[in-house]
């Protein structure tokens, strides 16, 4: 055999096995694109991902979204070049539309296909520009470097009705290996309009746009794009970009999203307007009061040039309400409460809040003349309220405790000063809340004597990585006071800023014990009866610190958590999903609930389904998701039944270690063969040990190392796999995973 054919033989058998190993994984969505629609359109959009290659279906988190799969292309895959090839020599040679039409629906019935992708069904609509383009991006592949975790393409036809609230959606792709992760898809209420590349260039006539409207388009590397509008001076126009709001993190970009600078420019292309971010939202808003009627050109860029397929954005162009800032931020439960308005385009300078529903952050918009607003946000809280007056020199204004405060920083270098008498020994909680209710402040906070001595500070106060937020700013600490007397919280901005948008609440309590509960993914896929781990991570408040237990709410679906408590101190556990061991609904829409007992009362929370994403290579954040998806396979086969026997967590000695018994319907060794246990999760210093058969069941033997000591509590999970007898021809022995077993709960105790 020569060089060049054992060469060429190790590149196939390589990639055989990266195409083997991507089969196996999870599916995921990087981006779709366009990433919304208007109301009534029909939009056709394409995903990229990985590990597609199953998907034949895509579900929408709203019924006024019809979504239809269509098909999976790739415009650098063998298949599809097999289409588009041909229309390319065709255009090229100069044949009618006709002529390429015709052609395109015989090479995708030939190749199998039900519909092409954006590119390949508009080949013959290109100019000679976006033809070029075409070429160079999609057929000489060597100009291109390819990312893994977008690669794959699904196509799919979206229907948007013209009942549709205006507003966020998410939507999923689902297929033989699962569901994927939920993209964001908008829903708006004005024209839109998708790119065509080239857009560098001058516009065309007719390729000027008459706002309102939406342009959809995606960055290439070193790419600005550039659109034109018309304007008259006097207009008040705000120019919106999503891009980050659509793409939330990227895995391996750094910083981890698209950052876009958007900026608009004369006809004489001197800048008028420029924005790179707003505010602590780094997706771009231009507030542009249009200096002169003309003819405008629109940029947006990467801030480093950066660009890819997932480089995805949405700019609205219109005269739409723009809310600045609200004040007050809030309102105790059943108060009625006007809220002031600041902002563009407002059809009134106040609004009234709902607080009548549960306590929590809620959110609202301003509507006029068919036009929505930005999303504006306000706290709904338990305790009394107050607006913090204005006094001569910022000298305090005295509080009775519990209060949430309601201020503004109006000016640089104000200082909101509140007294309030504190008793020895009592703990008190100072907390902000500006920045995650899209207030510029930048709080900083600090506790004072009579004397004027600091006696606690704070700037930013780090919580677990959740939803969009990377900058902690708003300010929390907790003081016990050393001495009785009167105490002194103030407020101001750490940058020394200030206007009437500095906004604030401050709420000045004894601890209120609560807590937050998260999963790390939104979906997961059984077989009948089988086990699948999930993990759960709190976010304790208030120096809350108790178990907190973790239940399925609707247990008609037939699923049922084990192991799913939170040990007092620590802020995760890793418990096992269980499917139903009959056939049951393939697909079902599982609600979790979180209980825990706090200060002598009760606490009940929901908890938010929520996907672990990765930030520039490093970091992680738990995104939302609109719902937690469970899939039953259709033919899977079905899982031997096993439990834990006792309900209580398996003793592990110190040094020693311990047993847990597990019970199965008939005996796995007959059916399957030796088993093989391997640690899936688990602290480090207990080990799996051995596995020995008896009646029924099995004992699990645990081995314990230094460095785990008494008192610790948690969850071990094992996998199994079954050595299954072997070949009588060729004597291979053959392994087949049987999934994990349920999570086994152990307690440390001394082994004096």
């Amino acid at each position: 055999m020569n060089k060049t054919l054992r060469l060429r033989l190790c590149l196939l058998f390589s990639v055989s096995l990266i195409c083997l190993s991507g089969f196996s994984a999870d599916p995921q969505i990087g981006y779709v694109y366009p990433a919304g629609a208007c109301r009534g359109d029909t939009v056709t959009a394409v995903f990229g991902g990985q590990a597609l290659w199953s998907v034949n279906e895509v579900l929408s988190s709203c019924e006024d979204i019809e979504a239809e799969f269509v098909d999976k292309a790739n415009h650098r895959s063998p298949r599809s070049r097999r289409v588009y090839m041909p229309l390319v020599r065709a255009r090229h040679k100069g044949k009618s539309d006709e002529h390429i039409q015709k052609l395109r629906k015989e090479m995708l019935k030939k190749e199998g296909r039900k519909e092409g992708d954006w590119y390949i069904n508009r080949i013959e609509k290109m100019n000679k520009k976006q033809f070029q383009h075409f070429v160079e991006a999609a057929v000489r592949l060597n100009r291109l470097q390819r990312t893994n975790q977008i690669d794959q393409k699904v196509i799919a036809k979206i229907k948007v009705s013209e009942d549709a609230a205006p507003g966020r959606y998410q939507l999923r792709l689902r297929g033989r290996n699962g569901i994927t992760n939920p993209v964001v898809f908008m829903v708006g209420v004005n024209k839109e309009f998708r790119e065509y590349e080239p857009n560098t260039r001058e516009p065309r006539k007719g390729d000027v746009l008459q706002h309102p409207a939406v342009i959809n388009g995606q960055i290439t590397p070193g790419d600005v794009d550039k659109f034109y509008f018309n304007a008259s001076k006097g207009e008040k126009l705000v120019i919106k970009t999503q891009a980050r709001t659509l793409v939330p993190y990227l895995a391996d970009s750094v910083p981890g999203w698209f950052q876009a600078v958007v900026s608009v420019r004369d006809q004489a292309g001197r800048e008028a307007a420029f924005c790179d971010d707003f505010r602590n939202q780094p997706d771009p808003v231009i507030l542009f009061d249009v200096p002169s009627t003309g003819k405008y050109t629109l940029e947006i860029r990467d801030a480093i040039y950066r660009g890819r397929e997932d480089f995805v954005y949405r700019i609205s162009i219109d005269k739409s309400p723009f809310v600045q800032s609200v004040f007050p931020l809030g309102a105790e439960k059943g108060g009625k409460v006007r809220a002031k308005l600041e902002g563009w385009n407002l059809p009134a300078k106040s609004a009234a809040f709902n607080s009548t529903d549960e306590c929590g952050v809620k959110a609202d918009y301003i509507r006029k003349a068919g036009l929505i607003s930005n999303q504006f946000k306000y706290c709904v809280g338990r305790l009394p309220e107050m607006v913090e007056k204005e006094t001569p020199k910022n000298s305090p204004q005295a509080v009775e405790l519990p209060i949430t405060a309601n201020g503004k920083i109006a000016a640089g270098g104000d200082v909101d000063s509140f007294s309030f008498n504190a008793e020895k020994g009592r703990s008190y909680v100072f907390e902000v809340w500006a920045a995650r209710l899209n207030s510029p402040l930048d709080s900083f906070l600090r506790i004072k004597n009579k004397e004027g001595k600091i006696l606690a500070f704070n700037d930013d106060s780090e919580k677990t990585r959740t939803g969009m937020i990377t900058h902690f700013a708003d300010s929390y600490l907790v003081y016990k006071a050393k001495q009785s007397g009167t105490l002194f919280a103030e407020i101001t901005d750490a940058r020394g800023e200030g206007s009437s948008s500095h906004c604030y609440r401050l709420r000045i309590s004894e601890p209120m014990p609560d807590f937050k509960v998260f999963t790390d993914r939104s979906s997961s896929r059984h077989n009948l009866g089988d086990y699948q781990m999930l993990k759960f991570s709190a976010l304790r408040k208030d120096g809350f610190d108790g178990a907190i237990e973790i239940s399925v709410s609707n247990e008609k679906s037939g699923y049922s958590l084990e192991g799913a408590v939170i040990p007092q101190g620590k802020d995760c556990v890793f418990a096992t999903l269980h499917a139903p061991a009959k056939p049951a609904e393939r697909l079902a829409e599982l609600e979790f609930i979180a209980e825990a007992a706090a200060g002598g009362r009760k606490i009940v929370r929901s908890v938010t389904p929520a996907d672990d994403t990765t930030q520039a290579f490093v970091l992680h954040h738990l995104v939302p998701a609109e719902a937690f998806l469970a899939e039953l396979r259709g033919k899977g086969r079905r899982v031997f039944p096993v439990s834990v026997e006792s309900k209580e967590p398996v003793k592990i000695v110190e040094g020693r270690g311990g047993t847990v018994s597990i019970k199965t319907a008939g005996h796995l060794r007959g059916k399957y063969g030796s088993i093989i246990l391997s640690k899936k999760e688990g602290p480090e210093a207990i080990d799996y040990a051995n596995i020995i058969p008896k009646k029924n069941g099995y004992d699990i033997k645990f081995r314990a190392r230094e460095g785990i000591k008494a008192g610790d509590k948690g969850n071990i999970i094992l996998e199994a796999k079954a050595r299954i007898k072997p070949r009588k021809k060729d004597g291979k022995v053959n392994t087949w995973n049987l999934g994990c077993l349920p999570a086994i709960r152990y307690e440390v105790v001394s082994g004096a």
